[in-house]
């Protein structure tokens, strides 16, 4: 599991679609088959001209697995940039600190120069815990914040979609989020719409978005002609260009207000809506995955559907009208979102009870390489969980024999 941040970049922008990287840490970041990805987002703008009110601007762009959070201010006429990279969803975390950095810049005449900005912002953030934390006392500019990373800060609830969307939209987006059905945000600048995009991520809590995203989108971008060509590969695009709302018939295209108004009295019913129907939505899916398990053991590291007809006579078994349909719950089970979820609940307790009741002798044959490969993966994960358990220790090693064995003779083959 990573850090709270992975990298830090100072950037200079003589030219919006070549931005050019002056320092980084660690040293020498190299950002690979991303560069060209993440030059072309690190402008907010649709247009090269910085509109007069937004000088100086906090905001977001996603590249691969990564988010970038921006900190843009202007130096002898000429924009510069300092960029905290994270593969983490702490995207409210470190837009505040970069918040309390602009304040602190702003109202004192120290650190004018960019890369004295850079050292400084350097120095505080070298300060932080290295690697997977669950508490943490972090260097802010005037303070120091001591912070517990729990629910809140995985399911963005710091951001309210009644700042950026109708109820009617929010159902949209959820839906569309549920089923990997690709969604178009369409928003002015990249400060308001990566955290509509936040925002929008956060329908889905308890749930983290774990899908491909854009959520800063430029023409000069190489995403932009394979979305204009009808690429389905990225969930969520936020961008300025009305023109891929007319030309692309993928989206599903939300309009994403300037992030000004909210009715505050609806911001806690509207998460509690969607949340208890999303919650709901896992414990039932919970439940016929623990029926997986009484068939297979290892169903859950090999990803076998929970979908099946089965599945379908228990949806009209609890005819409930605010559940998806059943086609809903197929297109859920491809998503991202929903495999790492699947993942991150496979070492649950009834999964115990299952490989202790599981009997081996013929049930590896029919798999392949790559699927005995995963139930090895699964052994190794119930080992570490499991290190003090000596019965599930003893089973999990008479099953690995098994496994082994079949694999030598299949590649032997």
């Amino acid at each position: 599991m990573s850090s709270i941040y992975d990298s830090i970049f100072l950037v200079r922008i003589d030219n919006p679609d070549a931005p050019g990287l002056m320092k980084t840490h660690p040293n020498g970041v190299d950002l690979g088959k991303d560069a060209f990805e993440f030059c072309s987002s690190c402008w907010p703008f649709s247009d090269d001209v910085i509109p007069s009110n937004k000088a100086s601007l906090i905001f977001s762009f996603s590249v691969g697995s990564s988010y970038y959070h921006v900190y843009l201010f202007i130096f002898a006429g000429v924009p510069y940039e300092i960029i905290i990279g994270t593969r983490r969803p702490f995207s409210y975390l470190l837009t505040s600190f970069l918040k309390d950095v602009k304040k602190q810049f702003s109202s004192s005449g120290e650190f004018q120069d960019p890369t004295c900005r850079f050292t400084y912002v350097f120095s505080l953030m070298s300060s932080w815990p290295r690697g997977a934390v669950e508490n943490a006392i972090l260097t802010f500019p005037e303070s120091s914040l001591a912070i517990t990373f729990d629910y809140t800060h995985f399911s963005y609830a710091q951001y309210d979609p009644l700042r950026y969307f109708s109820p009617d939209q929010c159902f949209a987006i959820w839906h569309s989020i549920f089923t990997g059905h690709p969604l178009l945000i369409i928003s002015n600048s990249a400060d308001v719409g990566s955290k509509s995009c936040f925002a929008a991520y956060s329908l889905i809590s308890p749930l983290l978005f774990a899908d491909d995203d854009v959520i800063w989108l430029r023409k000069s971008d190489p995403r932009y002609q394979k979305i204009l060509a009808g690429s389905t590969e990225y969930k969520v695009v936020c961008a300025s260009y009305e023109n891929i709302a007319e030309n692309c018939s993928q989206f599903k295209v939300i309009r994403a207000s300037d992030g000004r108004k909210s009715n505050v009295n609806s911001e806690s019913s509207i998460r509690e809506v969607f949340s208890k129907l999303t919650t709901r939505i896992l414990r039932i899916i919970i439940s016929e995955l623990d029926n997986l398990l009484t068939i297979d053991a290892y169903s859950d590291f090999l990803g076998i559907n929970f979908s099946h007809e089965g599945f379908k006579e228990i949806l009209r078994t609890i005819n409930s009208p605010e559940l998806p349909s059943f086609e809903d719950f197929q297109m859920f089970e491809k998503t991202n979102t929903f495999k790492k979820w699947r993942h991150a609940q496979a070492l649950r307790e009834s999964l115990r009870n299952a490989i202790l009741s599981y009997i081996p002798h013929n049930s590896f044959k029919d798999k392949s390489v790559h699927e005995l490969s995963l139930i090895i993966e699964g052994i190794e994960a119930m080992k570490v969980k499991h290190w003090n358990d000596a019965h599930m220790l003893a089973v999990l090693q008479k099953h690995e024999k098994h496994v082994v064995r079949q694999i030598v003779k299949k590649q032997s083959h």
